[in-house]
């Protein structure tokens, strides 16, 4: 009995210690699946293997401040390798939203880049620090800056997790991807 209560206690401890390290594994969406998106989330069309992505709304077709939404919007829709990304997430939503940091250069918002059936994370946090919480009003904004990858070219996007309320437990975590980019 004691040896199993101590594997248990071990087990636990172990989980707990990896929680609070935040996430650092790889992550794929194929792209024959269309992600499962929470209503407040801006879709993301489904590319072919072997196609070119078609093209990705522009500024102008984000919705309009009060429509209920979290958008993420870039400073250009391509980049050079090793400059700067200028990213803003504006919560037009009427509450304010809770997100955890720890994600593409231990910012708040993951990189990721499109492989030939996936969407892979890049430049993952490594640092042994623990994850914070972060919050944003409703209706306000932040800044983030990542840098652009030196390799390999190619398309990329942002994607932004949140929850509404005050702590990342309450609903259901939702997603919100910036338009597709591309570095060359």
């Amino acid at each position: 009995m004691r040896v199993k209560i101590s594997l248990l206690f071990s087990l636990c401890l172990g989980l707990l210690l990896l929680a609070g390290c935040g996430y650092s594994g790889t992550v794929s969406t194929p792209a024959q699946n269309t992600p499962t998106l929470a209503p407040t989330a801006t879709a993301v069309p489904r590319i072919t293997p072997g196609t070119h992505p078609t093209a990705t709304p522009s500024p102008a077709h984000i919705p309009a401040p009060g429509s209920g939404q979290v958008v993420v919007q870039l400073s250009a829709l391509t980049y050079r390798p090793g400059a700067s990304i200028g990213i803003t997430i504006l919560n037009r939503t009427s509450q304010r939203i809770v997100f955890s940091d720890h994600q593409s250069e231990c910012s708040v918002v993951l990189l990721q880049h499109q492989t030939a059936l996936s969407w892979e994370p890049v430049a993952l946090c490594k640092l042994m620090i623990v994850t914070r919480l972060h919050e944003l009003a409703a209706g306000a904004s932040q800044t983030v800056s990542l840098m652009a990858p030196v390799q390999p070219a190619g398309t990329y996007r942002v994607v932004f997790s949140y929850n509404g309320g005050t702590s990342l437990n309450r609903g259901s975590l939702q997603v919100s991807y910036s338009p597709q980019f591309q570095v060359q």
